[in-house]
């Protein structure tokens, strides 16, 4: 195990930080991607590893760019996510798999800056309590759900759209997208 207060990848410059066999990963605040960075990417590969964030995890902040990839039966746990983090940030995570999930107790954010993109494909999962796509201002969130048991559930509402943000949602090959409470979709 490894355990940190704030893990911040790639502040300035390019980072990659690769987490596989089994490995769990713990931090409290967790940035990928920061202000005026060319770029950080977490690669979470195979059974067993997971990163417990248990504060507000970035997948992009302000002006840096951040990716997030989830496979192989890895996971990612944590309170709040933002794909895509405020300012002309770019962030996208990428769910890929069976067992491969991604679970937030909390707010999930996708397009909260400038470009945000989830993609859940060949049987990856999402888990949230509420959810938003692209309801910043400015903001662009996109959404990809593809395949048999990929699936996005979100156990209160997902909003799509508003204050001038724009949000799209593709949902293919079996793929499903469930908000157990309300489909908010607001006028952009």
């Amino acid at each position: 195990m490894i355990a940190c207060l704030n893990l911040l990848l790639d502040f300035e410059g390019e980072g990659t930080l690769n987490v596989k066999n089994g490995i769990e990963l713990e931090s409290v605040l967790g940035q990928v991607g920061g202000k005026g960075s060319d770029g950080g990417t977490v690669n979470l590969e195979g059974a067993g590893t997971n990163w417990e964030n248990t504060s507000l995890l970035s997948v992009g902040y302000f002006t840096g760019r951040g990716v997030i990839n989830i496979k192989d039966g890895a996971s990612v746990t944590g309170e709040e996510a933002a794909i895509c983090d405020w300012g002309a940030s770019e962030g996208i995570a990428n769910v890929d798999g069976p067992d491969s999930r991604m679970i937030i107790s909390g707010q999930l954010r996708v397009g909260s800056g400038q470009q945000g993109t989830l993609n859940i494909t060949n049987g990856g999962t999402v888990k949230s309590k509420l959810s938003e796509i692209g309801t910043f201002f400015a903001s662009d969130g996109v959404v990809n759900i593809d395949g048999e048991r990929s699936t996005w559930t979100s156990s209160k509402f997902i909003a799509i759209g508003g204050q001038e943000g724009t949000a799209a949602i593709f949902v293919t090959n079996g793929g499903k997208l469930i908000a157990e409470d309300e489909l908010l979709l607001r006028d952009t």
